[in-house]
């Protein structure tokens, strides 16, 4: 098993968010959480990359506790996709060979040059400056840069919010790609198109989370 995450407390500002229910994520696996507004759904992403405390219940990576002194190495297999992300003040290019350089991963052209062209991207949005790109533009650049890091788990808070149907389907074409096969996906959605093309379907709602499709 790649990650388990079980009946997490998350403490927040004002409240301890309190859930039950169980995640198991394995390689190559995609997972998406779907229920009301203020439920829950974004701080549950934000407490596995560690960006919420957790206040009980039992994180695991390939079968180890995550705690205090491993959690920095745990974060080098994660891929945080917020749902407005932030590239930086440089040209998109720029932004991707630095993530790359910070992550000591090669710059690979034709790597960039096909994941553009699987997200139905445009190459000339390379020497473009970040705050340039719409929104729709900048998840997807957002995404291609996760991918280029070659994490585990991808984490994705409303990946398709920005697309239309046509990007949703180039996104889904993609995530069931040969080359990431063996890429975990952990999603929060409110696309009936997103979702159903997950294999793990899951509801929140009044703390339980229940799996409402697949295995």
């Amino acid at each position: 098993m790649l990650l388990t995450l079980e009946n997490p407390q998350i403490q927040l500002e004002h409240q301890l968010l309190k859930l039950k229910g169980q995640l198991n994520l394995q390689p190559g696996s995609t997972h998406v959480v779907s229920g009301p507004s203020g439920c829950g759904k974004s701080s549950l992403l934000l407490a596995i990359c560690g960006l919420l405390p957790l206040k009980s219940g039992a994180l695991h990576w390939q079968g180890e506790p995550v705690t205090s002194h491993n959690i920095h190495n745990f974060r080098q297999h994660i891929g945080w996709l917020p749902q407005q992300p932030w590239l930086g003040d440089s040209t998109v290019i720029a932004a991707l060979k630095e993530a790359c350089e910070i992550n000591h991963q090669p710059w690979q052209p034709q790597q960039v040059a096909e994941l553009i062209q699987q997200l139905q991207l445009k190459s000339e949005l390379l020497q473009q400056p970040c705050e340039k790109l719409s929104g729709g533009e900048r998840s997807r650049f957002a995404l291609l840069r996760i991918l280029l890091l070659k994490r585990s788990i991808i984490l994705a808070d409303e990946p398709t919010a920005a697309l239309d149907s046509s990007n949703t389907q180039s996104l889904i074409r993609l995530q069931q790609s040969q080359p990431f096969k063996q890429t975990c996906w952990l999603s929060i959605s409110h696309d009936p198109e997103w979702s159903s093309a997950q294999q793990h379907q899951y509801l929140l709602n009044n703390g339980q989370l229940t799996l409402r499709e697949g295995n």
